[in-house]
């Protein structure tokens, strides 16, 4: 039975592990678009702190995929263990831990997006 547990555990984790990663990707992608959207705006515009809000945002994601780097090396030495049910606890907690993190750049990114919609001059359905 143990073993078996073990096994939901490690398919758990990976599972979660490319979940997590994916999401990752995805937030990567959204700080490169902002990031394009602020180059152009920084033309005409003072973006530096909504820049300094993005390199805040770049900054926790980076922190966040380390963290799922080391989801690997820590769910080894975990499943190892006697006792499923602890290790199973500890695997939770660090997935949760990582999910956090990757919402709080995601808040952090809306509240970007929103800022520079604040920066619009005019309205965009102007009737010509």
């Amino acid at each position: 039975i143990a073993e078996k547990r073990a096994e939901r555990i490690r398919e758990f984790l990976k599972r979660m592990k490319t979940r997590l990663e994916a999401t990752a990707e995805r937030l990567d992608k959204l700080i490169g678009r902002i990031q394009e959207r602020l180059n152009i705006l920084g033309t005409t515009q003072d973006v530096s702190a909504i820049q300094a809000e993005v390199d805040n945002a770049k900054n926790k994601l980076a922190s966040a995929k380390e963290d799922i780097a080391a989801l690997d090396g820590v769910g080894d030495d975990i499943l190892n263990s006697d006792d499923p049910k602890a290790s199973f606890e500890t695997v939770r907690e660090m997935v949760k831990s990582v999910k956090d993190q990757l919402v709080e750049v995601h808040r952090l990114l809306v509240l970007v997006i929103g800022d520079i919609k604040g920066l619009r001059v005019g309205t965009t359905n102007e009737k010509k």
